[in-house]
């Protein structure tokens, strides 16, 4: 049977949104306490009669070196992060087969910057985002899957790549919110970030919103 003080530590390591608000001060660490409670029990497969002991594990995990270190990658990534957005954009999905991934490479190379790109392949296939203006090139290539009307959120920095741990804490504040990202991609670049129009302007808000926490924790 795991210990209250490891139960506690696996279920925020597993949370980055909730570290981040829990570091950042956006919640305070009863709080955080109380909503990770039924969890640590069921974990730990005993009551918690006394919320301090998870409150004392919290502040732990709070305040150690590594979880401030995070913490302040994130904001200092976030805080000179470039983040732009473009509407008007499909997304395909093809099986990787050799003459599709070259006829894809052919049309990649005919179109403007970051016209066409590949955001993903996985399980056989191959998941492209491309500039509607490209729409009936991509249609002869004969997709499995074809979603139109969608928009595509860069997240970068100029001088260099974005810290790893903003990455999770980003995507995980747009689930936390109910927004839906069928597909991303960390690259080299920055994060890239497929999502439906009409949520175009709450995912930019959102992330925007990294950068504007308020420094240091708060009280328990």
């Amino acid at each position: 049977m795991e210990s209250v003080a490891a139960t506690v530590r696996q279920l925020l390591a597993a949370d980055p949104l909730l570290t981040y608000c829990l570091a950042s001060g956006l919640m305070n660490v009863r709080a955080v306490a109380r909503s990770i409670r039924p969890r640590v029990e069921a974990r730990t497969g005993a009551p918690v009669r006394d919320v301090a002991s998870i409150v004392n594990a919290v502040l732990r995990y709070r305040d150690h070196p590594s979880t401030r270190a995070a913490l302040a990658d994130v904001r200092e990534g976030a805080a000179g992060a470039r983040i732009s957005a473009t509407s008007g954009i499909v997304r395909v999905t093809y099986p990787l087969a050799e003459g599709t991934l070259r006829s894809l490479d052919s049309l990649r190379a005919r179109g403007e910057p970051d016209a066409v790109f590949q955001l993903a392949s996985a399980g056989g296939e191959a998941t492209v985002v491309a500039d509607r203006r490209y729409l009936t090139a991509l249609r002869k290539l004969e997709p499995g899957d074809l979603a139109e009307g969608e928009a595509v959120v860069t997240v970068s920095l100029d001088r260099g790549p974005l810290p790893p741990a903003l990455v999770p804490t980003a995507l995980a504040l747009l689930a936390r919110i109910g927004l839906s990202v069928p597909c991303w991609a960390a690259t080299p670049r920055g994060l890239w970030l497929c999502v439906a129009e009409e949520d175009l302007a709450t995912t930019v808000a959102a992330l925007r919103s990294l950068a504007a926490s308020p420094e240091g924790p708060a009280d328990v």
